[in-house]
């Protein structure tokens, strides 16, 4: 139904308007020297001029609006500018360039129409950085704002809809309703310490006595995460790289102190390595002054949440420490985000947080990446790595953790037991939930809840199972 239709049979005003549209055929994947001029006029038609056409038509609908008017536009990464080089490798500079000139269109509007909130793009998942001091992202959500798909818009919040809340508060939100806004509970940081520590094998450093440096550290974890830490470190073939632990509320002393047992490990056997400590006043000096840049999205990944309770003794830490040396063995690289949440949500406001991050100590992400070069085209290969990952080293972390889950966000999209690993007993809620709110089940994502009520067909298209 038309813009045209709605407004003198149904409405006099509309509250807000989503802005949706967007192609990306494969067709249209060039370099800039091969693009099709015709090719590069339609997406632009879909993806930018629909916006335009959207806003005028929307436009005296909004204007009437009794609260405050919202206007979305459905944006991507593939429209960066500052940060283009992640995306190079696809082709997807017709479309990346068709979404950088709707951001320019959204952006222009919000300036020349003060009364109309904009908003393009859409929610990520955030850092971790201050999670061991005030719990997961969900766990500080206070409200949010929706549209269902039956066009109703809804303030879900733990005494409004709170149903709606429990399911959008990490139980893979876009699935329910399309979200237009949160509010969440902020904080106030007067010190942030931070340290990066890296150390490698060499001719002096045999492989024992770098994995016992390793080991050292992986048994640090559960006392740092105690204190309030949070560490992001990386694990490849003979290095090590701690980049970095950050401790909101605590001064570079203090953190010292947390970090001495591997420090002193280190001095005493003789293993160089460089080591940075610095203490800041605001997070934003400390993030932009010592946490790296990095780049995951070349790489096919899986990933396991880790218990506390696995990193308590030298043998079980041994363990765990095998398993991802098998996995660097077979050309991974290894990322750990340690953490501790188990003291959240402290207001005692349930969410639908998977259960298992509450004695969780470390979010284990490992990729294994295309050689020599990445190339998001190349299916056969990347398919392949990713059958690697589902098959052989996906076993051997769930063989140390039976009764652990993984992370929605960084696991394996091709886990078959998704289900039970990415929402553990809360998908049977989850699932009743979006029943009631998406009957018809008109939002879909891979893995998300539901979602095994469709399937992908070899052309591409979105089916229903039955």
């Amino acid at each position: 139904m038309s813009v045209i239709e709605v407004h003198p049979r149904h409405n006099t005003a509309l509250d807000v308007v989503i802005a949706v549209a967007g192609i990306n055929p494969s067709s249209a994947f060039a370099d800039v020297k091969d693009m099709d001029i015709n090719a590069l006029r339609d997406i632009f038609d879909v993806n930018t001029f629909a916006f335009v056409r959207l806003f005028n038509a929307v436009y005296p609908l909004l204007k009437a609006s009794a609260s405050p008017p919202k206007l979305l536009a459905i944006s991507s990464n593939a429209s960066q500018i500052v940060e283009m080089e992640p995306t190079i490798p696809v082709k997807v500079g017709v479309y990346g360039a068709s979404k950088a000139a709707l951001n320019y269109l959204v952006r222009r509007a919000h300036f020349e129409n003060p009364w109309l909130t904009f908003r393009n793009g859409g929610l990520k998942s955030g850092s971790y950085i201050i999670n061991s001091v005030f719990g997961l992202g969900a766990d500080r959500v206070l409200e949010w704002e929706v549209v269902t798909a039956g066009g109703q818009h809804l303030v879900a919040s733990p005494v409004k809809n709170s149903d709606l809340y429990w399911a959008l508060s990490d139980g893979g939100g876009g699935t329910y309703a399309a979200i237009i806004s949160m509010t969440v509970r902020a904080h106030h940081l007067t010190k942030v310490s931070v340290a990066t520590l890296n150390f490698t094998t060499s001719t002096n450093v045999s492989t024992d006595l770098f994995n016992s440096a390793v080991q050292t550290f992986l048994l640090t974890l559960p006392s740092l995460g105690e204190a309030g830490t949070w560490s992001s470190w990386l694990l490849a073939t003979g290095v090590f790289s701690l980049r970095p632990i950050a401790s909101p509320d605590l001064d570079k002393d203090q953190l010292q102190a947390l970090l001495k047992p591997t420090l002193s490990f280190l001095d005493n056997n003789g293993i160089p390595y460089d080591y940075q400590i610095q203490q800041y006043s605001t997070f934003l000096e400390a993030y932009t002054g010592m946490f790296p840049v990095d780049n995951i999205t070349e790489y096919n990944i899986g990933g396991r949440l880790i218990p506390k309770s696995l990193l308590e003794t030298n043998s079980s830490t041994a363990s765990f420490l095998d398993a991802i040396n098998f996995i660097t063995s077979q050309g991974g690289v290894v990322s750990g985000n340690s953490l501790d949440v188990s003291g959240f949500p402290s207001t005692g406001v349930n969410n639908s947080v998977n259960p298992v991050w509450r004695t969780t100590i470390l979010n284990i992400v490992f990729g294994l990446q295309v050689l020599p070069a990445y190339n998001a085209c190349d299916f056969q290969a990347n398919i392949a790595l990713q059958n690697e990952i589902t098959n052989t080293l996906m076993p051997r972390l769930e063989a140390l953790t039976p009764s652990s889950r993984v992370y929605l966000n960084e696991g394996d999209f091709r886990d078959p037991n998704w289900k039970t690993n990415f929402y553990g007993a809360n998908y049977a809620s989850s699932l009743s939930i979006k029943d009631k709110y998406d009957p018809n089940s008109l939002f879909y994502g891979l893995t998300a809840v539901g979602s095994d009520r469709w399937t992908v067909q070899p052309d591409g298209r979105l089916c229903r199972t039955s």
